[in-house]
């Protein structure tokens, strides 16, 4: 299944190239957080740098989950990481809408809108 955003009736609708770029960025949220636990090797100006990058977009991530409900995160997660169908706990435009929420909070915690 393929992350489309939805055209009609979204009030979330990002440009194409800014919503690939966050769906991209929720996809690479656990290697970040793994780079961001690991990055105790680095020089310390090069430390401050990455650590500050990547705090940025975690939170950004998490910020956005926090404001969804929390019954639909496992299931938005699991699409837009495994590209795996949503589960059955209710109706797939309604994953849809909050998976498009998701990805406008992302880019607006990350100031892109």
């Amino acid at each position: 299944m393929r992350n489309y955003q939805r055209q009609k009736n979204n009030p979330y609708k990002l440009p194409q190239s800014l919503y690939r770029r966050m769906i991209d960025l929720v996809k690479d949220y656990e290697r970040i957080k793994q780079r961001r636990e690991n990055i105790v090797n680095d020089a310390v100006e090069n430390k401050a740098i990455k650590l500050a990058v990547l705090n940025r977009d975690c939170e950004a991530v998490e910020k956005a989950l926090a404001k969804i409900p929390k019954e639909y995160h496992k299931g938005i997660m699991d699409n837009i990481l495994y590209h795996a169908k949503y589960p059955y706990i209710a109706s797939e435009r309604t994953y849809g809408y909050q998976k498009s929420t998701l990805i406008y909070l992302i880019a607006e915690h990350l100031n892109h809108i």
